[in-house]
């Protein structure tokens, strides 16, 4: 006996430890699968996952759990059931190993068909054979063996996997299904009453197809992941919505960083999670949500890079389409549903408005104080008029200085009335409240009018976003070919995508290891371009470790300069930017935050970066400036802050300029030697009347040579025109310069100053 314990002791010491950890993985993803349940029993996800289990410590520890989620779950006597069919399941295999007659990948779901239809065929018979028992476990049975067959793939490694996009296609469809089905069986657990394992692990996952895949398999994603848990809940497809419109939209910025992409997800869940939360009746899959995108940040690269090796971007087909419309039909109707609401609102804030009558004040002063007099009956009954009139008579008296003294009323009501110190004191005390109320409901409608505007921003924010996914976005897939092939005739091995996108402007994706070699050749960009018949170039911002991007380079060529002074401390409470789109639009901002200083410079930042992100995402400039506009009449309740706005955008493609100006010194065009002003019709961001007012933009065609020259409200308009009138200059940096140079000897600095110059030329 000694001697077989000491035996096994060396057995356990000489245990791989990745045997174990992976073991211990089998048992807890067989614990969480047996829990796993829809509708009120239906569990068959654990005896799948312990079917496709191999011989050995791997299987035992895969069937413990299943048979101990189902105990934990289901309880004894349900659970007896689903833990025979596993115990039943791993008997036969023992059997047929004997037989030597295992074998193919249709062994195993074959005998898990088998062992639970016999499980099931016992129940069916125990219920009298009635038509729906008998459904409940063909229907069981079926679902253990397609599961197992899922599950078998999911586990496999990729070599072991058929070649060709279907069997990439079948293992990504069957790692989404396991990872669905754990989420499920973990859904119901919560962490501090709030936070579930299961809705953060499945919004991880589905976080990660839409930053690694895109748009297409983020959404379905999203949508089978979010199936499992509205079965497992029952909320009847809420998580479905919530999950795939969250993934449609945020993968829209899934080229934009992981932090970028990860505050775009969880600000389009904030949306839907609320839009759904008299269904949820919780806000438990918004705290998922965020607990997911920590952990999507915090993770490492490799793991994410391996991760997303299951959601390859999908090529180019019906079904892509068909994926993509459904997600436009999606944004769509929420867009309505918020333009409905606010119209709705609106009318009803409309039709409830009122004003208070100051004629209440001495009725509700009379109410407190008259009542019980012993003259009662004579003043407010045989001399009603006369009392009516004493009192009409200090109305004005009231309105202009909100409160009236004893000698106010005339001296026969004064001698007359047995409380009359009482009652002057009453009046001015309900023209009090009178004047609260009314600065109540001023605050009141102010409130409403912000939060309503803001509500219509988002409904033109989801329309925008449908109508970018609406617009056809074609792949070359012959152009890719011909890529490919030039490069492996130099001897690098890439991947390539070439997209057609708006206006069919060609976008070029490269990625591979073999990068770094060939950014190191020569004229790498000029063969490329030779390939693709049209000029190249890297786009802004889109150069990474193992990925490429290259734009159609448009025609001209705008190049900008700016020159910058700051009154406080040396702290320009001026921001600017500019950048070019993959579209070829060439944008420049320049904001002016009220005051000096850097907290003028906090909120002009806030300003340019957001106006940034808008654009580059696709957001037309006059609703971006909309929403900016919008948000800062939401936070001004005492229109305290405000900006400037001057945004210019430039087609480098066709040389169309539209110039967007909110409150902002005038701009001018140089041409030829002439100058033409554009000046502002709008007040600045954050002080129109209501949030949300929209500039169409004044357009203008440049042409080669032209110049533009914008400026904050600090540089005085006088030296800038004068400046212009006296010198040639169009070059960006040495007209910005000379500008700031000649207001600096005027001895005019007043404020912060910033002098923006762009200059547009042909490309030879």
């Amino acid at each position: 006996m000694l001697q077989r314990i000491v035996a096994a002791g060396k057995r356990i010491r000489g245990l791989d430890a990745g045997v174990i950890m992976e073991n211990s993985a089998r048992f807890f993803i067989s614990l969480a699968l047996g829990m796993a349940k829809a509708f009120s029993s239906f569990a068959p996800f654990g005896v799948a996952f312990a079917a496709c289990q191999p011989e050995g410590a791997a299987g035992l520890a895969a069937a413990a759990g299943a048979v101990i989620g189902y105990l934990l779950r289901l309880g004894f006597l349900p659970s007896l059931k689903y833990s025979a069919a596993v115990i039943l399941i791993r008997w036969v295999y023992r059997i047929l190993k004997k037989a030597d007659v295992a074998g193919g990948r249709l062994y195993r779901p074959l005998v898990t068909l088998a062992s639970t239809a016999a499980i099931g065929f016992v129940y069916a018979f125990d219920a009298g054979f009635r038509a729906v028992s008998v459904a409940v476990f063909a229907a069981e049975s079926f679902t253990c063996a397609a599961f197992v067959f899922f599950y078998d793939i999911a586990l496999s490694p990729w070599n072991e996997v058929s070649d060709g996009s279907f069997g990439r296609l079948s293992h990504t469809v069957s790692t989404v299904l396991l990872a669905a089905t754990v989420s499920m069986g973990l859904c119901h657990l919560k962490l501090f009453g709030v936070l579930s394992p299961g809705g953060s692990a499945a919004a991880l996952f589905v976080m990660t197809a839409a930053f690694k895949g895109g748009i297409g398999p983020g959404a379905a994603v999203g949508a089978a992941v979010g199936a499992f848990l509205d079965l497992a809940s029952g909320t009847m497809g809420l998580y479905t919505a919530i999950f795939s419109v969250s993934a449609v939209v945020s993968g829209i910025f899934s080229k934009s960083g992981r932090l970028v992409f990860a505050l775009s997800y969880v600000a389009i869940d904030a949306v839907a999670v609320l839009w759904g939360f008299g269904r949820l009746g919780s806000l438990a899959p918004l705290y998922d949500c965020f607990a997911a995108s920590v952990i999507l940040v915090m993770l490492p690269d490799g793991v994410i890079s391996k991760l997303g090796s299951l959601f390859p971007l999908a090529p180019s087909g019906y079904g892509y389409a068909r994926a993509r419309e459904l997600a436009r039909r999606r944004l769509q109707l929420a867009g309505s549903a918020f333009g409905t609401l606010t119209e709705t609102a609106k009318s009803i804030a409309s039709a409830s408005s009122g004003s208070d009558d100051p004629a209440k004040v001495f009725d509700a002063a009379c109410e407190a104080v008259c009542k019980g007099c012993g003259d009662f009956t004579r003043c407010w009954q045989r001399e009603y008029q006369t009392t009516r009139d004493a009192l009409n008579s200090v109305t004005g008296k009231l309105s202009d200085s909100g409160e009236i003294a004893l000698s106010d009323l005339p001296d026969y009501f004064a001698d007359g009335c047995r409380r009359y110190p009482a009652l002057v004191a009453a009046v001015n005390s309900e023209a009090r409240s009178l004047r609260q109320r009314r600065q109540f409901s001023r605050r009141l409608v102010y409130m409403r009018e912000a939060g309503l505007s803001q509500y219509g921003g988002l409904s033109e924010l989801l329309a925008s976003l449908a109508r970018s996914l609406g617009e056809e976005v074609r792949v070359e897939p012959r152009l890719e070919k011909r890529i490919i092939s030039r490069l492996s005739a130099m001897g690098i091995g890439v991947s390539a995508a070439a997209l057609r996108l708006k206006g069919g402007r060609l976008r070029i994706e490269l990625s591979g290891e073999a990068l770094g070699e060939l950014r190191r050749r020569g004229d790498w960009l000029g063969d490329i371009s030779e390939v693709a018949a049209v000029k190249l170039r890297l786009a802004d911002g889109d150069e990474g470790d193992g990925k490429l991007v290259l734009s159609e380079k448009p025609p001209f060529l705008a190049a900008f300069s700016a020159a910058k002074s700051g009154k406080c401390s040396g702290v320009s409470g001026d921001s600017c930017a500019g950048f070019l789109t993959d579209e070829g639009l060439f944008v420049l901002i320049l904001a002016d935050g009220m005051g000096t200083g850097p907290e003028a410079a906090r909120i002009s930042g806030a300003i340019v970066s957001s106006l940034r992100m808008f654009i580059s995402a696709g957001i037309a400039p006059e609703l971006s400036l909309s929403l900016i506009d919008n948000m800062m009449f939401l936070k001004n309740e005492g229109d305290t802050e405000s900006s400037t706005v001057d945004l210019l955008t430039v087609d480098c493609f066709t040389g169309e300029a539209r110039f967007y100006k909110y409150g902002a010194a005038p701009s001018y065009v140089l041409r030829g030697g002439r100058i033409k002003e554009i000046g502002s019709r709008l007040l600045p961001a954050g002080l129109s009347a209501e949030g949300g007012v929209r500039d169409r933009g004044r357009r203008l065609r440049l042409a080669d040579g032209d110049a533009v020259v914008i400026v904050s409200d600090g540089v005085p308009e006088r030296l800038v025109r004068s400046c212009l009138e006296d010198c040639a200059v169009t070059e960006p940096r040495a007209l910005s310069k000379l500008i700031m140079e000649r207001v600096a000897a005027a001895g005019a600095v007043e404020d912060d100053m910033t002098v923006l110059c762009l200059s547009l030329t042909a490309e030879e």
